[in-house]
């Protein structure tokens, strides 16, 4: 036999039905949990931070319900924060995520708290005031904007903060029509959810692409040539 027979690459054979198998990609699972534990932890600190701000303009409300309410504010912020850290992102990515959400929180805090019981001037005041110092808004807008950040969204995912902007003028339009305070707050409460959980599917990650019918998975691996 001439010397170009045993020349020839020689490659590992591929495994039938190997071409078409796409590649699984283990951190659709991760970003489903983290998503789902961010919702979580932002609920939490919705539902507890407006009565913890309430129970500290009250004489003597907080040795009542402000230990419980104390209690439920880190570990909704620990939810979220775990979940921020565990986002497909790059890790800059989460640090500043974090860093935007619990920065954002504690403002809302203080300013919904000041309004409580300052009013903060006649600019705070009113509809113009209800929107600035909206806390269940700036810690929807927030967390969605941060999850967006920390998972690394494509900048068409962005285009769904539009329905998380519409939580704080919902709220003023229902107490406006005259809806009764329970209606209210599940009304909210569903819209919340349906914005978290679009803004959770629009930074889906992008699945991995399958291998094409003609690309072998050794396509790219060296060959090894066979000499006499």
């Amino acid at each position: 036999m001439s010397d170009d027979a045993h020349s020839t690459p020689h490659q590992p054979a591929a495994t039938p039905g190997t071409q078409h198998q796409p590649v699984p990609d283990a951190n659709t699972r991760a970003w489903l949990l983290a998503g789902l534990l961010g919702i979580v932890g932002g609920f939490i600190l919705w539902s507890s931070l407006p009565q913890l701000a309430t129970v500290f303009i009250s004489p003597g409300g907080f040795a009542n319900h402000g230990l419980v309410l104390a209690a439920q504010v880190p570990l909704g912020a620990a939810c979220v924060i775990v979940a921020m850290l565990n986002a497909p992102g790059s890790l800059p990515r989460r640090l500043i995520a974090v860093v935007i959400v619990i920065v954002i929180a504690a403002l809302a805090f203080l300013l919904f708290l000041m309004r409580l019981q300052s009013g903060l001037g006649p600019v705070f005041r009113g509809p113009i005031g209800g929107l600035l110092t909206s806390l269940e808004g700036w810690l929807v807008l927030s967390g969605a904007a941060g999850w967006l950040l920390a998972a690394g969204a494509r900048p068409i995912a962005w285009l769904s903060l539009v329905g998380v902007l519409l939580v704080a003028p919902l709220r003023l339009l229902l107490q406006w029509q005259g809806f009764d305070v329970a209606i209210s707050t599940v009304t909210l409460q569903v819209f919340m959810l349906i914005a978290a959980l679009v803004v959770l599917l629009a930074s889906k990650p992008r699945p991995a692409r399958p291998l094409g019918p003609s690309q072998s998975p050794y396509e790219n691996m060296p060959a090894h040539t066979i000499r006499p």
